[in-house]
């Protein structure tokens, strides 16, 4: 058997790092005799994570976070933000990958099947990495191979092209696994799709988080906050960084407690360190695992990004969300219902309360804590067996496919 993996591109992201390493082993281990190919831009990180692996050499188009950084000193957000939208709108009309890779072309038509890895890149923000996606995921439904994507975030999607695209492509892929259905769900009714195809697992990157949880919880407040033209945060001073770093120290010297940085992203430490008014003090996790560790040592964490509020309420540990963009808005409150709505609230950067809201979301939350870990934990259980029972699904139609032929 082969298999053809489309993994994270960048892995500086803990959060594209360990949703990757959860496909790449379950695969592993449903079929160890399999071939398993991976499509990345960085053959280097992915034989440090997956040496089982065989890579499949890609280069995607440059973004433009340079030029980006360096505007952010003369130009408004709104024209970043249009910016960033020209860049992606560029990037829909640049020829797909099995176009351009002939190595990659030829490995995917002797696969038995193509495999999107954990993401959530089929939605507005990143509009011309969906496009050049569903082009690759097409292709391969168009000479026959079987497809499934996993642990995806998808949405918010209404980009006329997107939209389009979706509507095509996505009712013909075998089986579609989302890590939420609050939102999603009824945008893939909207596309047309047999929901017999799709199931709700929760985020791959649970099982990583969950299997590194603390016999007990700890006791300090985690922080995570993300600067990017889709979180509606920007970069420099501001009343709402200001009003969160006094929410934060205010609880955290009330309790005698320390404020941890969990940064997920390759920049998240930059802006924890700015936010937290130490810059520099900051460091990126080399490895999940790492970042894990300290994650333990929290007993609720404030988070403006997905996998940091992923990776806390898998271990049993409470989140106060913080959320601006339809981006984040999306992807939080499709993470609250996967928890039941249990220890993660949900705050928005523009409320004009938003010191109060926070100081009184996180005494609450370190009140109630030890209350909420065991449901907590029990949800993180029922998505990683929800999951790990749709890769046997999809592996059982791979290896039906394999065996009549």
């Amino acid at each position: 058997m082969q298999i053809l993996i489309q993994a994270a591109d960048v892995f500086s992201n803990i959060g594209d790092v360990s949703m990757q390493l959860v496909t790449m082993e379950r695969l592993r281990k449903l079929c160890p005799e399999a071939l398993l190919y991976v499509i990345t831009t960085e053959p280097n990180h992915l034989a440090k994570y997956a040496p089982y692996t065989i890579p499949v050499k890609i280069n995607e188009p440059p973004q433009w976070f340079g030029l980006r950084s360096l505007l952010r000193k003369w130009i408004s957000d709104k024209k970043r933000q249009n910016l960033v939208t020209l860049e992606n709108n560029l990037k829909m009309f640049i020829p797909s990958q099995t176009k351009q890779n002939k190595v990659l072309l030829a490995v995917l038509k002797q696969s038995d099947a193509l495999v999107f890895g954990g993401s959530g890149a089929i939605c507005d923000d990143f509009v011309g990495l969906a496009v050049r996606r569903l082009d690759l995921l097409e292709k391969a439904i168009n000479i026959g191979k079987k497809t499934a994507l996993f642990g995806q975030g998808i949405g918010p999607a209404t980009h006329p092209e997107l939209v389009e695209r979706m509507k095509a492509i996505l009712p013909r892929v075998d089986l579609i696994c989302l890590r939420e259905g609050h939102n999603a769900i009824p945008l893939l009714k909207n596309c047309g799709l047999d929901m017999s195809k799709v199931v709700t697992t929760g985020d791959d990157a649970i099982e990583l988080a969950y299997l590194k949880k603390a016999d007990t919880l700890g006791e300090n407040i985690g922080i995570c906050i993300r600067v990017a033209s889709y979180s509606g945060l920007s970069p420099g001073p501001s009343s709402i960084k200001e009003n969160i770093y006094t929410a934060l120290h205010t609880v955290a010297n009330r309790h005698k407690i320390s404020i941890i940085p969990l940064p997920v992203g390759p920049n998240d430490h930059y802006s924890i360190g700015d936010l937290l008014k130490k810059p520099n003090s900051v460091q990126h996790p080399e490895t999940p695992a790492r970042l894990f560790e300290e994650v333990r040592r929290c007993r609720v964490s404030v988070v403006g990004s997905h996998h940091a509020g992923v990776y806390s309420l898998s271990q049993g540990i409470p989140v106060v969300c913080l959320a601006k963009s339809p981006h984040y808005v999306y992807k939080f409150s499709g993470l609250a219902e996967q928890f039941n709505h249990v220890g993660c609230e949900v705050l928005s950067y523009d409320d004009p309360q938003l010191k109060e809201k926070l100081e009184i979301a996180l005494e609450n939350a370190l009140q109630n804590a030890q209350e909420n870990r065991p449901k907590l934990l029990q949800s993180a259980q029922a998505q990683i067996q929800a999951s790990i029972n749709a890769y046997h699904r999809f592996y059982k139609l791979v290896e039906d496919k394999v065996t009549k032929s």
